[in-house]
């Protein structure tokens, strides 16, 4: 049986159907969208430390305000190829460590760092590509949710 929503739970049920569709949009996208909020509240809240007079917060915040917003792209791009070189290098090691044990562990093993290894790759040489599917699958998963929440279930 269906239980009843409150309001509280109808404005969570919407806001998950919303950013999901806004995911599925977006994509990549959307982490522009989050590191520029992420960057405008750490500013706000520097300007909000002047008021109170607290300089070192305050100067420390507008600083990694505005890293956030200038810098966020280079810096995830660096994290994502060297994400990608570190799944690459753990996939080789894991998939070189089954083939030497081959006959106690068997073809199936190989499954797991064959993926970790595509995934790699995959961040390495087309990357956004990749974080696109993964906006795409968040932002259904997020509008499921939502659908969800709604019907009560």
């Amino acid at each position: 049986m269906a239980k009843k929503l409150n309001n509280q739970g109808l404005i969570n049920a919407i806001a998950l159907i919303v950013l999901g569709i806004l995911f599925c949009i977006f994509r990549a996208g959307m982490i522009n969208v989050l590191l520029t909020i992420v960057g405008v509240v750490l500013i706000a809240l520097g300007i909000y430390d002047i008021v109170q007079k607290k300089y070192v917060n305050a100067v420390i915040e507008i600083i990694l305000g505005i890293a956030v917003i200038v810098c966020g792209w280079v810096i995830l791009e660096i994290a994502l190829l060297v994400l990608g070189i570190g799944l690459v290098i753990y996939s080789a090691f894991e998939i070189y460590t089954i083939v030497k044990n081959f006959k106690k562990k068997g073809w199936i093993s190989l499954v797991k760092p064959i993926i970790t290894l595509v995934v790699g790759i995959l961040l390495i040489v087309a990357k956004w590509v990749l974080v696109d599917w993964i906006f795409i699958v968040i932002g259904v998963i997020l509008i499921v949710d939502g659908v969800m929440a709604l019907l009560g279930k």
